[in-house]
C-alpha cells in the first residue's frame, strides 16, 4: 500500500460522492432549454465550482475529475458505482435509452414513492421547503413538467449557493466531506438517482451518492467491506427517569437533547478511532472514513458501511465505546456495537435478497451483543445520597440551584449526570447551534459528552465562533439546528452541518418554562410506527432504497415534527422525536399536534399508534409516561392497519379514535368552550352529560363483547340522558344544543338505535361505537379545556 499516492484513496472517495451530482444540474438546465452535455460533464462542472476547497483539502481536482469522467468507462470508480445501483438495467442518460415510461424528457421525471401498490409522485424539492415551514408530500397525480422544473431549479440554486460558500473555505479532507454530505442531503434527497434503466424513480440521488462513496472507501481493504451498527437502548425510559415535577421541563429537555448529541458524538468518535486503526495498518493515506460512511443515523439507530477492518480491532473499539457510554450515563443508557462478516463489493452481494440478508445478520449480531456482552455499571461501596431528580444513588452529590421568575430560589441535590443535564436543558431553551470543540475555552459554559466539549448556543454570531477559535479551542464542528440553508460560515478548519433536534420545549426570558405553565391537566402522548419491520424489510431491497426510506422517516419524525413544534411552542413540549416514534407533553393542543404528525406519516404510507394519558401537572412524568405507553400498546392491539389513538380509558375499556380525526375534534371542542364562555350553567351541563356518555360508551363496549345485559344498561343510560336534558330543556337548548347539536336527545337516540336492535349486524354496532367515541372525545376535550381554565397551574 505504500506505493499508493497519499491522496489516492481520498480522491477516489470524493469523486464517488460527486460523480452523479450533475444529474440535478443537467435536469435544471434542460428545464430552461439548455443542454451542455451529459450528467458526467455537469458533475465535472460542479467539481469546478468547489475546486479551491478541494485543493485546500490537499486533493488534486484533476485526478478527481478523471475518476468522475471515467465512471461509465470502466474507470477506478466504476465497480463502486455499479455495486451501488445493481438494480439498474443497462441504459442511462449517457446513451439516452430506456427513459421511464410516461415521460418525454428526464427533466420531467419526479421522485416516486409506492404506497400500498400505488405509485405516488414527489416533486424534487430541497429540504429547505420543510425547514421553512412547508411540507413535502407524495401526490396521486403526476405533476406537470413546469412543477418538476421549478423544484429542480430551486434545488439547483440552493446547491450552488452552498457550493459557493464552501469554495471560499479552507477545510481538511474530513471537514470537506462532512460538509458536502450535509449539502447534498439538503439539496438532492428528493432528486431521483436514475430516470433511465429503471421502472420507477424511487431511489434518492443523495442515497446513491452516499452508498457509492461508502463503497469507494473500501478500496483501502481491497474492495471488501462490513456493515457496522450501533443501537442505543432504553432511550424513552432514560429520558423520562424524572421523579420530580419542579425542573421537570429542564430535565426532559436536557436528557432528550443529550440523546441526540450523544449519538452524534458517538459516530464522530467511532470514525476517528476507525481511521486511526486504518492509518496504523495501511498508512496515513488510508484514513478515509467520514460521515459519508454513515448510511443511517436516526432515532437511536446507526448503520455504517466501512472497510473490512479486522474483528479484533472492532471488538476493542466497541468495548471502549460501550463502556464509555455506560460510565458516563451511570448505567442508565447502554449501546451495542456489532458488525457483519466481511463481504466483497460486488452485485452478487447486493442482488436478490443479498442486502436483506446482510441487514438480518447485522440485526441478529446487535441483539446477541446486547445480551452477551452486557457492560455493567458498578457502584463502588461507600456512603450514598439519593439523587432527587432521577432517584439514583450517588457518592458525589451536588446542589443544583435556580432562581424562579418571581425571585424565589429553588435547589435540588442531584447526581453529576442530572446536574449536567439540567444545565444542558437550561442552556438549550432556545437552541440555535451546537459547537464541538477540542477543549473548552474560558468564558464559555461547556457540556462534555463522551469527553468531547460542546458549547450550546441560544443564538449564533460568527464572532462567538471566532472568539472560541482565538482562545485555542480548536472548533471542530458547527451544527445549526433545523437550518439547511445558512449553515456554512466564513470560518476555516471547521466541519459544517445541521441537526434536527429531537426536543422542542417552550421558553421565555427566564429560561425553559416549567411543565405546569401549559395547564393544570396535561396529556402525555406517545407515538410509534406500525408494521415497521415490514416497511424496513421492503426498503432493504437495495442499500440506496434503505437510505432513502430512512431519510423519509427522518423527514416525518425529526424534520417536520420539530419544525411544526414551533407553532405549538406555548402548548406542547416535544420531549423526543426520532426514528419512527415520538413523545410529548402538553395541554389539549398536544392532540392537535399529534394528529398533524400522523397525517403526514400517512401521506407517506405509514400508520402510527398513539397512546395518551391525562394527569395533573404535579404528577411525575415517569408515571404518566408508563400509562401513555400502555395506551399506545392498546392502540396497536385494536389495529395496526389504521392509525388509532387511545386517549383515555373508560373503566377498563379504551377510548379509541382515528388519530387523523383528533385535530377536528380539538377544534370542535375549542369552539364549544369559546361559545360557552361565561355561561357557568352550560359548562356544568357538559360535566353532567359527559358522565352519562361515559356509561354509554362503556356499555357499548360490553355489547360488542357479547354481554347479554348491555342492551338493558344502554337503554337505562339513554333514559337518564333524556331525563336530564328534558328536565333542563330551556337551559340545555340555550347553553348546549345550539352549539353542539350532536348532543340533542334526537341525535343520541339515532346514534344509540343500532345498539338496541337485536338483529343489527356487528358492523353496525362497531359503527355506533365509533360515532359515540367521536362525540365523547369532543366533550372530553372540552372538559379538559374548561378544567384548565378554572384551575390554573401553580406555575413554579
Amino acid at each position: 500500500m505504500s506505493s499508493v499516492s497519499p491522496r489516492y484513496y481520498r480522491e477516489l472517495v470524493l469523486s464517488a460522492l460527486l460523480h452523479d451530482v450533475g444529474k440535478l444540474l443537467q435536469r435544471a438546465d434542460r428545464c430552461q432549454g439548455v443542454n451542455k452535455g451529459d450528467h458526467v460533464s455537469y458533475s465535472v462542472d460542479f467539481l469546478s465550482s468547489i475546486r479551491n476547497a478541494v485543493e485546500r483539502a490537499g486533493l488534486n481536482p484533476d485526478v478527481v475529475e478523471q475518476f468522475i469522467m471515467t465512471h461509465h468507462k470502466g474507470g477506478k470508480l466504476a465497480p463502486f458505482d455499479r455495486a451501488a445501483a445493481c438494480e439498474r438495467k443497462p441504459g442511462d442518460d449517457v446513451s439516452g435509452e430506456s427513459l421511464i415510461k410516461g415521460f418525454d424528457d428526464v427533466s420531467e421525471v419526479p421522485f416516486m414513492w409506492v404506497i400500498d401498490g400505488d405509485i405516488k409522485y414527489v416533486v424534487p424539492q430541497p429540504l429547505s421547503v420543510v425547514t421553512n415551514g412547508g411540507k413535502i408530500v407524495p401526490s396521486d397525480n403526476k405533476p406537470s413538467g413546469d412543477d418538476v422544473c421549478r423544484a429542480y431549479q430551486s434545488s439547483r440554486d440552493l446547491l450552488m449557493r452552498l457550493a459557493e460558500r464552501l469554495n471560499r473555505r479552507n477545510l481538511n479532507y474530513n471537514q470537506l466531506m462532512d460538509t458536502l454530505v450535509h449539502i447534498l442531503r439538503a439539496t438532492t434527497l428528493f432528486t431521483p438517482a436514475a430516470a433511465y434503466g429503471v421502472k420507477l424513480a424511487d431511489t434518492s440521488l443523495y442515497a446513491h451518492l452516499l452508498i457509492t462513496a461508502a463503497l469507494a472507501s473500501t478500496e483501502v481493504t481491497n474492495k471488501r467491506f462490513r456493515l457496522l451498527g450501533i443501537d442505543v437502548h432504553g432511550i424513552q425510559r432514560y429520558i423520562t427517569r424524572v421523579q420530580r415535577t419542579r425542573f421537570a421541563s429542564k430535565a426532559l429537555r436536557g436528557r432528550s437533547l443529550y440523546i441526540s448529541l450523544l449519538q452524534k458524538m458517538l459516530v464522530n468518535l467511532l470514525i476517528e478511532k476507525l481511521n486511526s486503526e486504518l492509518m496504523k495498518r495501511y498508512g496515513e493515506e488510508a484514513g478515509v472514513l467520514t460521515y459519508a460512511n454513515v448510511i443511517v443515523d436516526t432515532g437511536g439507530e446507526v448503520t455504517m458501511l466501512i472497510p473490512a477492518i479486522d474483528e479484533n480491532t472492532l471488538e476493542s473499539i466497541a468495548r471502549q465505546l460501550e463502556g464509555l457510554v455506560v460510565k458516563e450515563t451511570q448505567g442508565q443508557l447502554r449501546i451495542s456495537i456489532a458488525w457483519t462478516d466481511e463481504k466483497p463489493v460486488d452485485c452478487s452481494v447486493f442482488s436478490g435478497d443479498g442486502f436483506r440478508e446482510l441487514m438480518r445478520e447485522l440485526s441478529n449480531r446487535l441483539l446477541e451483543r446486547r445480551f452477551r456482552n452486557y457492560v455493567d455499571f458498578t457502584v463502588q461501596p461507600g456512603s450514598f445520597t439519593k439523587c432527587e431528580m432521577c432517584g439514583s444513588p450517588t457518592p458525589n452529590p451536588s446542589e443544583y440551584r435556580e432562581r424562579a421568575p418571581d425571585g424565589t430560589e429553588y435547589s435540588l441535590t442531584v447526581c453529576s449526570l442530572c446536574h449536567r443535564q439540567l444545565n444542558l436543558g437550561k442552556l438549550a431553551g432556545n437552541l440555535v447551534a451546537v459547537i464541538e470543540l477540542s477543549k473548552c475555552p474560558g468564558g464559555y459554559q461547556c457540556i462534555e459528552i463522551l469527553n468531547k466539549p460542546l458549547v450550546i448556543l441560544p443564538s449564533l454570531r460568527i464572532d462567538q465562533v471566532r472568539a472560541m477559535a482565538s482562545l485555542g479551542a480548536n472548533v471542530q464542528r458547527v451544527y445549526l439546528v433545523n437550518n439547511v440553508t445558512d449553515f456554512i460560515f466564513d470560518i476555516d478548519n471547521v466541519a459544517y452541518g445541521y441537526v434536527f433536534t429531537n426536543s422542542h420545549i417552550p421558553y421565555d426570558e427566564s429560561g425553559v418554562l416549567t411543565l405546569d405553565r401549559l395547564g393544570r391537566y396535561l396529556f402525555t402522548v406517545r407515538l410509534d410506527g406500525n408494521n415497521m419491520g415490514m416497511h424496513k424489510y421492503n426498503a432493504q431491497e437495495t442499500p440506496s432504497k434503505y437510505v432513502t426510506f430512512s431519510n423519509i422517516l427522518s423527514l416525518i419524525f425529526e424534520v417536520y415534527a420539530n419544525v411544526l413544534a414551533r407553532e405549538y411552542s406555548e402548548d406542547v413540549y416535544v420531549v423526543y422525536s426520532g426514528g419512527d416514534d415520538a413523545a410529548l407533553v402538553g395541554n389539549h393542543k398536544a392532540l392537535d399536534y399529534v394528529s398533524k404528525i400522523v397525517r403526514h406519516a400517512e401521506d407517506w404510507g405509514f400508520r402510527v399508534s398513539v397512546g395518551a394519558s391525562l394527569n395533573d401537572a404535579e404528577v411525575p412524568v415517569l408515571f404518566s409516561w408508563i400509562n401513555a405507553g400502555k395506551a399506545e400498546e392498546e392502540a396497536k392491539e385494536i389495529s395496526r392497519d389504521v392509525s388509532i389513538a387511545v386517549i383515555t380509558r373508560i373503566n377498563d375499556k379504551p377510548l379509541a379514535i382515528k388519530v387523523t380525526e383528533l385535530d377536528n375534534e380539538v377544534k370542535y371542542a375549542e369552539d364549544l368552550v369559546s361559545k360557552l364562555a361565561g355561561k357557568e350553567v352550560g359548562t356544568s351541563m357538559i360535566y353532567r352529560l359527559l358522565n352519562i356518555i361515559t356509561n354509554m360508551y362503556y356499555h357499548a363496549w360490553l355489547l360488542r363483547e357479547g354481554d347479554a345485559n348491555a342492551r338493558r344498561l344502554i337503554t337505562r343510560d339513554l333514559v337518564n340522558y333524556s331525563y336530564i336534558v328534558n328536565r333542563n330543556k330551556a337551559l340545555f337548548e340555550e347553553s348546549v344544543e345550539r352549539y353542539m347539536r350532536e348532543l340533542s336527545v334526537e341525535n343520541m337516540v339515532k346514534l344509540i338505535q343500532p345498539l338496541l336492535a337485536r338483529d343489527k349486524a356487528q358492523s353496525a354496532v362497531i359503527d355506533a361505537l365509533t360515532n359515540l367515541a367521536r362525540i365523547y372525545t369532543r366533550v372530553y376535550i372540552a372538559q379538559v379545556i374548561i378544567k384548565n381554565e378554572k384551575q390554573p397551574s401553580s406555575s413554579t
